[in-house]
């Protein structure tokens, strides 16, 4: 598993499913549509990219899977779209894409 951030392998494709300003929220699509490179684990969780940092958000719970506190304009767009989000984010697992 990926800890850091700079470890994720170039080339590996990542989904933005939404963007909230200047946050960037991606997804990976998981083992049955990864044939070659890196494939996403469960639980089903996003990836954001901000100048406030990196960090992987569990669907369920929204809480940041290592620990790090989530700056809370963040926390407070993942509640309002969180339905949305894991709609999104179980699509790009399964399938490898978002419509």
């Amino acid at each position: 598993m990926v800890t850091n951030y700079d470890e994720i392998p170039y080339g590996t494709f990542r989904a933005e499913i939404m963007r909230y300003g200047n946050c960037s929220i991606c997804a990976f699509p998981g083992v049955g549509v990864v044939y070659a490179g890196r494939a996403e684990h469960l639980p089903l969780h996003i990836h954001t990219f901000s100048p406030e940092g990196r960090f992987r958000i569990n669907c369920e719970t929204l809480r940041e899977m290592s620990g790090q506190k989530i700056p809370k304009n963040i926390i407070n767009f993942l509640r309002e779209n969180k339905t949305e989000i894991a709609k999104r984010t179980l699509e790009v697992f399964e399938r490898g894409r978002c419509n």
